[in-house]
């Protein structure tokens, strides 16, 4: 009699097992249909009811960055006066660059580099004209202007 009970109870296990893998098939491909009608109406008003335009991108220059920027702390062996920030422009030839550097002067490191009426947020000058940025690198107030050149 034990035999026929674990038999009798391991049926039913294994019919529910079916019928509950049948339910969600089912379930998985009602999604599956509702989902493809979804896609075709919007495919379908797409085609219809908006039109296309073609536009041509805007094309951004940007500046010609070199050499990482620095990792390690510089030793500040310059004078620097805090100022209010302001925004400067980058004097530079049509063709060239104006170098931004990690410290005040030609012997640091390059970090980047500025075209023409670039847009520089200033924050200190030093003692020997360099403006520092409000990111910490310097220009050569040489090549800085208050006003965009024409």
């Amino acid at each position: 009699m034990k035999k026929s009970v674990k038999f009798f109870v391991s049926m039913i296990l294994i019919t529910s097992m079916l019928l509950s893998s049948a339910a969600c098939s089912k379930k998985d491909k009602d999604k599956a249909k509702e989902t493809d009608e979804v896609t075709e109406t919007s495919e379908e008003v797409s085609e219809s009811t908006i039109p296309t335009v073609a536009e041509t991108a805007p094309t951004t220059v940007l500046p010609d960055f070199s050499g990482p920027l620095p990792t390690g702390e510089i030793a500040i062996t310059w004078n620097e006066t805090s100022i209010d920030e302001k925004v400067m422009y980058a004097i530079v030839s049509p063709d060239g660059f104006l170098r931004v550097r990690g410290g005040p002067g030609t012997d640091y490191d390059i970090v980047g580099s500025l075209t023409t009426n670039m847009e520089v947020v200033v924050v200190a000058v030093t003692d020997n004209n360099w403006y520092k940025t409000s990111d910490g690198f310097y220009i050569s107030g040489d090549f800085l202007s208050n006003t965009p050149v024409a």
